[in-house]
């Protein structure tokens, strides 16, 4: 069954209840669209949050499966161990009536002050939002324009362009 918004709230509402105030131990990315959280807690002890933004299958919760990760860490581990590594997690909030989680961590920046750090899941399960929207953290835009060079992320706001400055062209 696919993860919903009222599903959602209620795991939320669980894990900040076992998960508030623990601490970033290690960070893990075993798949493209999955990361590992190990955390410290003083009331539960050491447990693994996971975060999957998996198309098929979007989910965040506790798990104690072994899961296999690759040799080399991904990039976006490696930021993420970079940024998040030591934090303590302050809160997990809901957009209203969304599948977006946003985990609220406390950090230390390069300089040595506290700063807030935000990781944000957004369970989205329809392979082609999931792309849609991974063009805007990436950048991508494959819709050009050969009239003007510019550059679009979707079909359809690239052929409103042309409707709208090229139409005489």
């Amino acid at each position: 069954m696919p993860l919903d918004a009222l599903c959602l709230s209620g795991v939320i509402h669980e894990l900040n209840t076992s998960l508030a105030g623990a601490r970033v131990d290690k960070i893990y990315q075993p798949g493209r669209d999955e990361v590992v959280l190990a955390l410290r807690t003083q009331s539960v002890g050491n447990v693994r949050l996971l975060l999957s933004a998996n198309p098929a299958h979007p989910r965040l919760h506790l798990t104690t499966l072994p899961l296999e990760n690759p040799e080399k860490p991904p990039m976006f581990c490696m930021l993420l161990r970079k940024h998040m590594s030591g934090a303590r997690l302050l809160e997990i909030v809901q957009t209203p009536l969304e599948r977006v989680a946003a985990l609220r961590f406390e950090a230390l920046n390069e300089l040595g002050d506290r700063v807030e750090r935000r990781l944000v899941l957004e369970a989205i399960s329809h392979k082609t939002n999931l792309k849609s929207h991974e063009m805007i953290h990436t950048g991508e835009m494959p819709y050009v324009c050969s009239l003007c060079s510019r550059r679009f992320r979707q079909s359809s706001t690239y052929h409103r362009h042309l409707r709208n400055y090229h139409r005489s062209d």
